[in-house]
């Protein structure tokens, strides 16, 4: 009987063992891994107010100068911009300024960095400027 029950809980020990480690390799309820956590303005958003910036919040401190942030109009002209910067209260948010006012339209904002390890990161996320004043009912 009592080899029994120590063989039932050999087994509920495994199965859990297995289970915390599988989640822990599927990267779920961790930030082991550098990806982009959100931004502003806001992926797929439409802006009243013209940005003058755009933040990346990242899941972890990108390697320092190694972020690129590159802004574009509907017909992929550049924007021009500032060299990026980490913010200096937190290293998981990377900036750049507009050199100048955006007008209205759709943009594309592509952006590329690395995690500490050397693992490169990129992504993509598009926006819309339409003033209130111009905004249709």
């Amino acid at each position: 009987m009592r080899t029994r029950v120590l063989k039932g809980l050999g087994l509920s020990m495994l199965l859990a063992v297995v289970a915390v480690a599988a989640r822990a390799d599927s990267g779920v309820g961790d930030d082991r891994h550098l990806a982009l956590k959100e931004s502003s303005p806001t992926a797929d958003s439409t802006v009243a107010v013209a940005p003058k910036q755009i933040r990346l919040l990242f899941t972890l401190a990108p390697k320092a100068g190694t972020t690129s942030i590159r802004l574009m109009t509907a017909d992929s002209t550049l924007i021009a911009t500032q060299k990026p910067a980490e913010a200096p209260d937190d290293g998981t948010v990377v900036l750049t300024t507009l050199d100048n006012p955006l007008t209205p339209g759709s943009y594309l904002v592509v952006w590329r960095t690395l995690a500490d390890d050397g693992h490169a990161v990129s992504g993509e996320f598009k926006f819309g400027f339409q003033p209130a004043t111009a905004r249709v009912p």
